[in-house]
């Protein structure tokens, strides 16, 4: 499924790993083979379960459900899938079917819809596969700026923070073109640097050293040139008295 991007989301200015939406996406790579469940939540309350098959064949890139079953060998799962949390949790909605994916292939989420306090979990019997909350070097988190100014970046699992600044776009002749995505690792010790300057909607990969949840937030919005100028001071002047007669 491919969400809609609501234009709402190109002035979004808080991102969170943990609930993806938006301009954001988590995705992650399923090694094991079997039956998953995937459950939404918000907070401590559980709100819908999906199932993710986790299959061995190759990567074939044609869905399981596009190829009709005539008796034969089924389709090879594809290497990679897609999920909008949005349309999972829209009233009504039934229970979707399974996710077909191949074994080493990867599932990314969003939502098409803000969804605050929101995380997922995927489980194999006992066992957690993955939870948005604390991401690690099997997913990537990657997030896409569009509102300049100063944002804070932390990793609420380590405690670690740095500055993102995205900067002002200049106005020229020629079209522009957002630069390729930049990469920034989360390690035990931070982020590699204590800011980082990009250009509006250039894209960010966050690569996951360890156990982290991105959080990004709009401290310090920047308006631009004109904004940025500072204001005449108020003056007042006192009014020519009147001619003697």
């Amino acid at each position: 499924m491919t969400p809609i991007l609501d234009p709402r989301f190109l002035r979004q200015t808080q991102f969170d790993s943990a609930a993806p939406a938006g301009t954001a996406v988590v995705v992650h790579r399923f090694e094991r083979e079997g039956e998953l469940q995937l459950l939404v939540h918000r907070g401590k309350t559980p709100l819908r379960r999906a199932r993710i098959n986790v299959r061995p064949e190759a990567g074939d890139d044609r869905p399981a459900a596009s190829a009709p079953d005539l008796g034969g060998p089924r389709a090879a799962p594809p290497a990679a899938a897609a999920l909008d949390l949005a349309t999972l949790l829209r009233p009504g909605v039934q229970a979707p079917d399974p996710t077909d994916l191949a074994r080493g292939g990867y599932l990314s989420i969003t939502s098409s819809e803000p969804l605050p306090e929101h995380h997922v979990v995927v489980t194999a019997g006992d066992e957690v596969v993955l939870d948005t909350r604390r991401l690690g070097p099997q997913s990537v988190f990657a997030v896409t700026l569009v509102r300049p100014g100063r944002y804070r970046l932390a990793n609420a699992v380590t405690g670690h923070e740095a500055a993102v600044v995205v900067t002002y776009p200049e106005v020229g002749r020629a079209r522009y073109r957002p630069p390729d995505p930049v990469e920034i690792e989360c390690g035990a010790k931070g982020f590699g640097a204590t800011s980082f300057k990009i250009s509006p909607a250039q894209g960010i990969i966050f690569r996951l050293a360890t156990e982290s949840r991105i959080q990004l937030e709009l401290v310090e919005p920047d308006d631009g040139p004109a904004a940025r100028r500072p204001r005449p001071k108020a003056s007042f002047r006192r009014p020519a008295p009147p001619p003697a007669s």
